[in-house]
């Protein structure tokens, strides 16, 4: 039996339940824009389901592999909650990309295409981490027989910017423009960064502050219990305060793009 949703994001996902040696299970398909590309999928899932999940090779595709590998090799691993985001978050990716491209139809010129897509106004650290996922997903591909070659053997890793995520500080004349530049576009991404730039906070930390940790004369770290007086922070914006304590306390997935 399937079931079509929405999520909180506003994408369409659909899951199919069944059963396997008495036992009830069920796949799940995400990240569909419209409710009727759910529903195709979900037909097609539960004429699998009636098929024992026996799917020829040539039917299987590409998204779907790559997802199945994600849920089976990264997920409730032992993985942080944000490595595991930052691989769904490439689930989406591809499946935005290649749409229904099949596995064995894809080629190393489809595969360049992606990355250099997935460079545009990024770092070669993004690029790389993005690959080399995709790379560990389709080396188990080829290891099964599912496909013939490698797509992103001799893959370029091309990319727009020559900033990494490695870097680890930021000279005082850029600490300087951050603040301004936080300070002129009131989001809350921007809170969170201005916060963690100004107190020293480390990101978990700042992942973890609830809308109550954030007064007029203090912000409190839930996770050291240690107060931070607000004229550290250069007198932060009442407006940052009540933008602040009037979001959703899931700040994981607002951030999530920073760091994709």
């Amino acid at each position: 039996m399937a079931s079509i949703q929405k999520d909180k994001n506003g994408k369409w996902f659909c899951r199919v339940s069944y059963k396997k040696n008495g036992k009830y299970k069920t796949k799940t398909r995400k990240g569909f824009s419209t409710k009727k590309e759910a529903q195709v999928v979900a037909a097609e899932l539960e004429l699998q389901a009636e098929n024992g999940f026996k799917i020829q090779t040539e039917d299987i595709i590409f998204a779907d592999y790559f997802q199945e590998w994600v849920e089976q090799y990264k997920i409730d691993t032992g993985l942080s909650t944000i490595t595991e985001n930052k691989y769904l978050y490439n689930v989406q990716l591809v499946r935005d990309f290649f749409k229904q491209t099949k596995l064995v139809e894809l080629t190393r010129l489809d595969y360049q295409r992606f990355l250099n897509h997935r460079g545009k106004d990024k770092g070669k650290d993004v690029v790389s981490k993005t690959h080399y996922a995709l790379k560990g997903c389709l080396k188990l591909a080829l290891a099964d027989g599912l496909i013939t070659k490698d797509p992103t053997y001799g893959a370029q890793l091309n990319h727009e910017h020559d900033y990494s995520s490695k870097t680890k500080f930021w000279s005082e004349q850029e600490a300087q423009q951050l603040n301004q530049y936080f300070l002129s576009n009131c989001e809350i991404k921007h809170v969170m960064l201005y916060i963690a730039l100004n107190t020293g906070m480390r990101i978990g930390e700042v992942f973890a502050l609830g809308k109550n940790d954030i007064t007029r004369m203090n912000i409190t770290s839930p996770v050291e219990r240690i107060n931070t007086p607000l004229e550290q922070l250069n007198n932060l914006p009442i407006n940052y305060i009540v933008l602040y304590r009037n979001t959703n306390s899931n700040i994981n997935k607002q951030l999530l793009i920073i760091y994709s």
